[in-house]
């Protein structure tokens, strides 16, 4: 895969184009959950990359509550789509930003939005790469990353779909890319969570002691689950932002629904938006099927790096 460097960022685009007046460390106003409110009419998007929707407005409500702790840090940012994430990160005054995407066909879509939407701030430089998580960017590193924010799929990819196949990137993740790692990734993959597990590996051989990694992860496994993950791979949990969405219609869940009747494990997803009406996976997949609304639960969580995990052998990727 092509990759690209970075680049300085821009002076005042971002205060031009929002009309905000004020040179203010906020990209957007968070604190209304309409789509709308996320969609800024000078964002570029096509075919690969995914649309923002609640699930970015979640991860930025979780990141502007704790925008003290990313102000001046050095940060990896895992699945930067549209980069609208990515110029957020950059007006709440991270120090570098290192974005990442599997997919090489978001970077010059990025790369758009970043050169039209960032204020000058004290950043000094944006740098994309077209990578699998962290694979191999420790040697484009010019100084430690404290910091790893990640929104990436929490799908695995249905048999009858290809990965690059318009934003199936943003939808779904396939995980043939992790078979190999050990069984302990296998366990989270039959919740939805392989290639997050698969991050939180690499994530703490990258991290520097007191690092910290932010996962926008959606609710469906339970809380609880989420928790222990982020515990069994040496990361303090700590929930910093939470709301209920609505599931994407377009995404099949099928592969949850198998899972919770083969696996024995229960999804856990909602009939209201209020979150009052629990229902489990299967119901939850032929709600969706017919095009009704079902919701779950976002949790954006931050992890401290604590104690090694004690993993099998073949657990590590190359960073």
């Amino acid at each position: 895969m092509g990759e690209k460097g970075g680049y300085k960022i821009g002076q005042d685009a971002l205060i031009q184009q929002l009309e905000l007046g004020v040179a203010e460390p906020v990209l957007l106003d968070v604190s209304d959950d309409t789509v709308e409110d996320l969609l800024p009419d000078w964002l570029y998007l096509n075919e690969h990359t995914w649309n923002p929707d609640r699930w970015t407005g979640a991860l930025l409500r979780g990141l502007h509550k704790i925008r003290a702790d990313i102000r001046s840090k050095n940060v990896v940012e895992v699945g930067m789509g549209s980069g609208l994430v990515t110029g957020f990160l950059a007006r709440l005054e991270a120090r570098r930003i290192l974005a990442t995407d599997i997919n090489p066909e978001v970077l010059p879509v990025a790369e758009n939005n970043l050169r039209r939407s960032v204020a000058e701030t004290d950043i000094e430089q944006v740098e994309l790469y077209a990578r699998s998580l962290l694979d191999g960017i420790r040697q484009n590193c010019r100084a430690p990353y404290e910091v790893v924010v990640a929104c990436i799929p929490q799908v695995k990819l249905p048999a009858n779909r290809q990965l690059f196949d318009g934003h199936n990137t943003g939808d779904y993740y396939d995980e043939v890319e992790i078979a190999g790692l050990n069984g302990q990734v296998r366990k989270w993959n039959q919740l939805g969570l392989g290639l997050n597990a698969a991050l939180l590996i690499q994530a703490w051989d990258f991290l520097p002691p007191g690092g910290e990694i932010i996962l926008n992860l959606g609710g469906r496994p339970s809380q609880a689950k989420l928790k222990e993950m982020m515990l069994e791979f040496g990361f303090e949990p700590e929930i910093v932002h939470h709301q209920i969405v609505q599931q994407d219609t377009g995404t099949n869940i099928g592969s949850l629904a198998n899972d919770e009747k083969s696996g024995g494990n229960v999804f856990e997803f909602f009939h209201d938006p209020d979150g009052q009406e629990p229902i489990n996976g299967a119901e939850a997949h032929v709600l969706n099927q017919q095009k009704q609304p079902v919701y779950h639960a976002i949790y954006v969580i931050r992890g401290r790096k604590t104690t090694k995990p004690e993993l099998n052998q073949g657990a590590q990727n190359e960073i």
